[in-house]
Order: structure tokens, then sequence, then C-alpha cells
């Protein structure tokens, strides 16, 4: 019995190793449909273009020469610092990694701390973190506000001061720390060869989108940091046998990274999903450890809960007035909304959580009123509702290039609310230019986008095959398998919330790992890059 167990948990283990395989195929589908014509010409009937980004087809020669330029020096720099480091010790690579992010990143976070000024849901956010109570009426009010991440920022506005810059550099920090934990996943997930692991760190570290995101102040950077960390610290723990002391000192850790994500946003459900089934599927390796185990994924639960209570306190002392924290109406009015178009002010539903709110009901009321009204719409829509969930689909992966539009929207912005700090404005001249498509700026600016987005499609190829080789090799085990469903969990998550293609930067650390495997092999010519 025990033995047709084990059968079935290892069947189901290759059958769910092999699902992000499909995932990467349509994904890479949707990025070449938006890079040869755009999916704002060919999606007739929606009420809402904010995401269906224009293409740009006819910079496709000079964003393809931009792309070969950027491949060609990555080659370069890659070859180096492979042959470089070979040899070197874990610290010594990750502390090369953490600068080689800073040497590229910094100097964008301080550009843009100079010459932009926040927007939007970042901008209620910085608002709030410099003392200013939310905007009268903002949608941000009714939804979740991004309290917990305003209170680190206010944080961050106490010890250096409230120059927006300050939040850009720590992004810029926060994604130094996750382009290193990708490296120690990936020598996990690859049994430690050093090519295939420097390759995923370098995915990360060189990707177009991410590197120009860091001009933005998101709690992406923070979450995306916190549980890349927490993912190395646990595989490396699962992984290598550890006293009784030390698992507990570590998954403690872990616990308290992954309830610091967790806090800014709420994806730990998913984190715990994808760490209970690894544990469960991976039985025949890990009952040896079966004790320290469940003292490790004890200890992890207990110190999410009380970094959640700690975040509470920090924001009840922070913030003298209510705030809405609770994810529920975001996957509600956003996720699950067909009206809303993926926007949280669109469509009767969410006016209608907003006038409960307003009128004094709880968000307990509201969430009922708006679960059943949701349940009625999608009775009676079922053929709408599919339509909607393929939208969703295009949206989150017809490109990577929404950093691009938070940048170009952001950059050189004025002071529109009195409350908002002065920063300075870059030439007038120029700003129009850059939505001039006969301007040198514009045409510049837009082949970079079209270079990106030919990047981001090769790497989803390389995602896609990476799959296969590693559905079909024994490495790495648990670890693989925990990556695996960390990538098809946060899929999942955009399914059921906002699909904004921004948030395939949760997606990202672990794709980088599986799509390195493949960057590696086509760099040695189709040859072993472990060889």
């Amino acid at each position: 019995m025990m033995k047709t167990i084990m059968r079935l948990l290892d069947r189901l283990r290759k059958a769910l190793i092999f699902l992000p395989f499909f995932l990467f195929v349509v994904a890479a589908i949707c990025g070449s449909v938006n890079l040869l014509c755009g999916w704002d010409l060919l999606w007739a009937g929606h009420d809402h273009s904010f995401y269906f980004l224009p293409a740009f087809p006819e910079y496709l020669l000079s964003g393809g020469m931009i792309f070969v330029l950027l491949l060609g020096a990555f080659l370069l720099v890659y070859k180096f610092a492979e042959k470089w480091f070979r040899g070197s010790s874990f610290f010594s690579v990750a502390a090369v990694l953490f600068l080689a992010v800073l040497l590229i990143r910094l100097p964008i976070a301080i550009l843009a701390g100079i010459y932009s000024a926040p927007f939007s849901d970042f901008e209620a956010s910085w608002e709030l973190a410099n003392g200013c109570a939310p905007i009268t009426m903002c949608n941000h009010q009714f939804y979740p506000a991004w309290v917990n991440f305003s209170a680190v920022e206010k944080a961050l506005v106490g010890l250096f001061g409230s120059w927006y810059g300050v939040v850009l550099i720590f992004g810029a920090v926060l994604d130094g720390i996750s382009a290193v934990s990708i490296f120690g996943i990936a020598k996990h997930v690859f049994d430690d060869k050093f090519k295939i692991s420097l390759m995923a760190a370098f995915l990360y570290i060189f990707n177009p989108s991410s590197v120009v995101y860091v001009a933005t102040a998101t709690p992406e950077h923070l979450c995306i940091a916190c549980f890349t960390l927490a993912t190395f610290i646990a595989i490396s723990m699962f992984q290598n046998q550890v006293n009784i002391v030390r698992c507990l000192v570590l998954s403690a850790v872990v616990g308290l990274l992954a309830g610091i994500g967790n806090a800014v946003k709420p994806f730990f459900p998913l984190f715990a999903a994808a760490l209970f089934l690894t544990i469960i599927m991976s039985l025949p390796v890990l009952r040896e450890r079966i004790f320290s185990i469940i003292i490790a994924t004890v200890t992890i639960f207990v110190l999410v809960l009380l970094t959640s209570a700690v975040f509470t306190g920090i924001r009840k002392h922070c913030f003298s007035h209510s705030l809405n924290v609770d994810p529920t109406p975001h996957f509600l009015c956003v996720g699950l909304n067909r009206q809303g178009e993926g926007q949280i002010h669109l469509g009767s539903i969410s006016r209608r959580w907003a006038q409960m709110m307003i009128s004094g009901k709880t968000e307990q009321d509201a969430a009922r009123t708006v679960k059943k009204e949701i349940i009625n719409d999608w009775e009676g829509h079922w053929s709408s509702v599919f339509q909607f969930l393929v939208q969703k689909m295009v949206w989150a992966w017809q490109d990577d290039n929404m950093p691009f539009r938070y940048l170009e929207g952001q950059i050189g912005q004025a002071a529109s609310k009195p409350r908002r700090k002065t920063v300075p404005t870059l030439d007038k001249n120029f700003k129009s230019e850059m939505k001039n498509p006969d301007s040198t700026v514009c045409c510049l600016w837009r082949a970079v986008q079209t270079a990106a987005l030919v990047w981001y499609i090769v790497f989803l190829v390389c995602c896609a095959r990476g799959v296969v080789q590693i559905a079909l090799s024994d490495e790495g085990g648990a670890a693989r398998l925990f990556v695996i469903l960390l990538i098809l969990g946060f899929c999942g998550m955009m399914v059921l919330c906002e699909a904004q293609s921004r948030y395939k930067c949760f997606v990202l650390p672990y794709a980088c790992v599986i799509g390195s495997l493949e960057a590696a092999r086509f760099i040695r010519g189709n040859k072993d890059p472990c060889g």
C-alpha cells in the first residue's frame, strides 16, 4: 500500500513539474503577437484599454539591433564572470553579484529620485509615509492601501529624509538580495553546478524590465527579496542535515522573512501551500528528517503570525486614521469582477463596494454583498467570464514592459497636488519629445522597449525548454519541485487577483532558475552546460 502511494506521489510530482511548460509556451505566444501587431488591435469590445498596450512593429528592426547589442554584452560579461569566479566561495560570488546589481540599478534609482515623482497608488503610499492623510474619496481608501509598505517608507523617511530617491535606492538594495538568493536557489536545484547558478542570477540582474522597475517605488521589491531569500534558506535547510538548534534558528528566519513579505503582499498562503505539497510529495526522501521538518514548519507559521501582529502594532502606532489592509476587496472587485476590466474603479460592483464603505458598512458586510453580486453576474454571463479570463491571461503575459510605461508616466512629473513634494522637472521639450513619434528621443525609447520585449520572448522560450530538461532529469529533488510549485502558485495568483503584466515580477526569480539551464546550454552550443 505504501509503495503504491509513493509511486502515485512520484507520478504526480513529475506531472506538476511539467505544467509550467504550457504556461511559458502560451506566454511566449502572447508576447510574440504583441511584438508583431499588438493585442489592442486584435481585441475588440473591451471597455478599458489600460492593459492592452500598443505595439511598435515599425521599431522591430531597430529594437532587434539593440537586443543583439544587449545580448552580446550579456554573453561577454557572463563568460568573463564564469572564468573569473570558477572555484570561488559562495559568499565571494554573492558579494560580487550584489555589487553588480547596485552598479546597474543605483544610477537609475538616483536619477529617478531627482527627476520623477510618484503617481497613483505609489503616490498615495508615499504621501501617507510623509504624514499626509489619504486623499479624500480616493479609490485606494476602499481597497487594500499599501499601509504596511507605507510604514516601511515612513521608517526610511525617518532615517534618511523625505527624498523620494531613498525608497528607490532601498528597492535597488533589495534587488541585490533577490539576485543573490536566486543564485543560491539555482545551486540547490542544479546540484551545485556553478555555470547554471551564475546564469540564473545573470538573467535576473540584466533583465531590462527589472532594471527599469527600480525607478518605481513599489512593495514588490521588498516582497520578492523576502520570499526569494526565504525560499533559499528553506531549501538549504531541508536539503542539508542540520541539528535541531540550527533548524529552529533557520526556520525562524524563514518565518520572519515570509511574514514581512506577506505584510506588504499577502502571498504567504501560496508559499505555505507550495512548501506543504513539496514536503508531502518528497516524503520518500525527507522521511528520515520528518521530526525536524515538522518543527521547522511549525516555527515558520508561528513567526509569520508574530510578524503580522508586529506590523499591526506598527501600523496603529504610525497612522492615526483607520485604513484598509484586507486583500479581500482586491480579489473580489478586481480579480473576479468581470465588469472591472482589471481596474479597481470600473463596473457597478466596484462602485457598490465604495458606496457601502462610504456609508459606514463593515468590510465583512461589503464582502458578503459583493460576493453575491459576482456569483449572480457569473451565472448569467459564462461566455463573458471565459473571455474575461482569457483577457487576463493576455494582460499578464503580453509583455514585460509595464515598468517602462510607469517610468514614462512619472519622469519629470510636476507637483500636481499641494501635498506632493516638489521635484525638479525635465526640460518641457524633452518631455514632449518622449511622446512625439517623429522625435529621436521617442524613437529610441520605443526601440528600447521593443528590444526588452524581444528579450522577454527569448527568455520565455528558454524557460519552456528548461522545464522540459528539468522534467526529464532527476536533479534538484525537493528543491526543483518547490520552485515549480511557487511558479504555479504565483501564476494562479495573477488569475485570481489583478492581472497586470508587472505582477510577473513575482514569477521572475523562479523562472530565471528554470530558464538558466537552457540559457547556459545555448551559450555552450547545445552542449551540457555542466561539462
